[in-house]
């Protein structure tokens, strides 16, 4: 867990670290006269995070969809929450739990961390846990309330100019000049993106 990876409050605009925008979302966003949310902390390795509001009724595949739409969403790939409960699934078989069934409230136990999976073949794992609770004026069953600042990195080839692609063989930054000079290997270039699926199968960014 990247602590000093900063990040944006979706309402304000104030820029601060992961661990100090858990209390100031929680404040932030609170109104006593809105509905009731639970705060997620939605961990994604390195200095990728969010902080979710969700509704505590909602179902599962709400929490899945805004994690497809910001985050993962490339091609329609399998995903489930392994969670005390059981595991839910995004396209359940004879038997399994279907992530519509499941309510977060009672599948992500307050201070326990969940594990969810995006795509069995090249796995995105993301890591979810209850940090609190809060009401809010909000219609949407679940949404951002803060997200960490695009990670700037150098070109690995030129190591002057901002890499803007990554490469999906080994996940080499480049900028856009070196990557429209690049001999071999071209094809695999990406968009480097704020998600920890940057540079994984076919992912180009946010819905």
């Amino acid at each position: 867990m990247v602590e000093n990876s900063t990040g944006k409050c979706a309402k304000c605009g104030i820029a601060l670290t992961k661990r100090k925008m858990e209390k100031h979302v929680l404040e932030c966003f609170q109104d006593e006269s809105g509905t009731p949310m639970l705060c997620l902390r939605v961990d994604g390795g390195g200095p990728y995070w969010l902080y979710v509001a969700a509704k505590e009724f909602a179902p599962l595949a709400e929490l899945d969809g805004l994690l497809r739409r910001v985050w993962l969403e490339c091609c329609g790939h399998l995903s489930s929450f392994e969670c005390p409960s059981g595991t839910y699934w995004s396209s359940p078989e004879y038997g399994e739990k279907g992530m519509k069934g499941g309510s977060i409230i009672v599948a992500l136990p307050a201070g326990r961390a969940v594990h969810y999976e995006y795509d069995f073949g090249t796995t995105t794992v993301i890591s979810i846990t209850r940090v609190g609770e809060l009401k809010a004026m909000v219609e949407k069953p679940v949404f951002v309330m803060a997200r960490n600042d695009m990670p700037e990195m150098a070109c690995e080839l030129c190591k002057n100019a901002p890499a803007t692609r990554i490469s999906r063989l080994d996940n080499k930054l480049v900028c856009g000049a070196c990557g429209d000079n690049m001999k071999k290997d071209k094809e695999y270039l990406l968009p480097y993106v704020n998600s920890p699926r940057t540079g994984m199968c076919g992912y180009t960014g946010e819905d």
